[in-house]
C-alpha cells in the first residue's frame, strides 16, 4: 500500500495526520494477486469494486481503510493429439475458476490402447516423460502428442526352414523360406 509517496509493506499500519488533511491511498498488489476494492470500517464500500486503486480521503476523524486483494487464478486447457490417442489428467482437478497462483499441478498423459505418448507441445514443459509438474503462474494450453505403437514383427527359424509372421495392423502374412 502507498500513502501519498510513502510505500508501506506491513499488513497493518497506523499513521497520524492533521485534521482536514487530504491524503492519497494507493493499493499495490503483490505478485500473484489483484486489487478488488477499498473498504472502510465494517465493510462499507468507499470505492466501487475494482474501479480505482488510488483514492483521496480527507482526515475529518479517525478512519480505517482496507485494501482488498484476491489471488489470481489461471486456467489450464489440455488436449490430446490425435484426440483418440489418449487423455490428459490434471491433479489436483482444476477448479472451475482455474488454479490459484503458485499451485503445483501434475499433468499426466495416459495413452489409449494402441498408442504411446510422444511429447508435450504448447508449453515450456521440458520433458518427454508422460508425467510432469507445472506451477500455475500463467494460463496454459497444453497438448499431449500420441503416436500409434509400431507394428510387431515376429520371426523364428524351425529346423532348416525359416518361418516368419509379419503383423501389420490387422492383416497377417506368412512367409516361408526353404533351404535347398
Amino acid at each position: 500500500m502507498k500513502i501519498n509517496d510513502t510505500i508501506l509493506d506491513a499488513p497493518k499500519s497506523e499513521l497520524k495526520f492533521p485534521a482536514n488533511q487530504t491524503i492519497e491511498l494507493t493499493a499495490i498488489p503483490r505478485y500473484g494477486y489483484r486489487f478488488t476494492e477499498w473498504t472502510e470500517k465494517k465493510g462499507e464500500v468507499v470505492v466501487e469494486v475494482g474501479e480505482e486503486e488510488t483514492i483521496s480521503v480527507t482526515m475529518t476523524c479517525g478512519r480505517e481503510f482496507i485494501a482488498n486483494f484476491v489471488i489470481i487464478t489461471y486456467k489450464v486447457s489440455v488436449f490430446s493429439s490425435p484426440s483418440s490417442g489418449g487423455e490428459v489428467i490434471l491433479k489436483p482437478l482444476q477448479p472451475q475458476d482455474g488454479y490459484e497462483f503458485g499451485t503445483e499441478v501434475t499433468i499426466t498423459a495416459r495413452p489409449a490402447q494402441g498408442f504411446v505418448f510422444k511429447e508435450w507441445t504448447g508449453t515450456d514443459l521440458s520433458t518427454t516423460e508422460n508425467s510432469a509438474s507445472y506451477v500455475a503462474t500463467s494460463g496454459k494450453s497444453i497438448t499431449a502428442v500420441f503416436t500409434e505403437k509400431p507394428s510387431n514383427i515376429l520371426g523364428w527359424v524351425l529346423g532348416g526352414v525359416g518361418v516368419g509372421i509379419i503383423i501389420i495392423g490387422v492383416l497377417l502374412y506368412t512367409l516361408t523360406i526353404k533351404k535347398r
